[in-house]
């Protein structure tokens, strides 16, 4: 375990964060835990959703990266998806089974998911209206469960 800005991460999570998928299919072929959370209580699945790397989001669902986990900002993985994930990341998203986890749920803010990226969204300088449309096109059949 290594201190990273505060943070406790391992190798898989330093993965996560910089998209290595290389790297990380190999920690996770070795037996590296795709749940281990970090000193905030932050599965890797939640750091590579939070910098929207499909690709280790692929490979972390695909070894066993559970999506039922709560960080200690009461965010959950539809938190995430709603904050920081786009188009390919939700896609994948829509095919899995989200255990239950309600689209109501308030984070440490007092924030649901629906309002999460509501209010985020705008922000995001980097994307174009449409693929904020398409995001959200994508993110409300995540949540009705009717993607993929």
């Amino acid at each position: 375990m290594v201190s990273h800005g505060g943070r406790r991460w391992l190798a898989i999570h330093f993965a996560a964060r910089t998209n290595n998928v290389a790297h990380a299919g190999l920690l996770l072929r070795y037996g590296a835990n795709p749940n281990h959370p970090d000193s905030f209580n932050r599965p890797p699945l939640f750091i590579a959703m939070h910098w929207d790397h499909c690709e280790i989001v692929r490979l972390l669902l695909r070894h066993g990266a559970r999506l039922d986990m709560v960080d200690d900002g009461k965010m959950t993985v539809l938190h995430y998806a709603a904050r920081y994930s786009n188009a390919p990341t939700l896609r994948l998203l829509c095919r899995e089974d989200l255990h239950g986890i309600s689209r109501n749920c308030r984070d440490s803010q007092g924030q649901t998911p629906p309002e999460g990226f509501l209010r985020t969204r705008p922000l995001m300088m980097s994307k174009t209206e449409d693929e904020n449309l398409v995001a959200r096109e994508i993110f409300d059949q995540l949540l009705n469960g009717t993607g993929g």
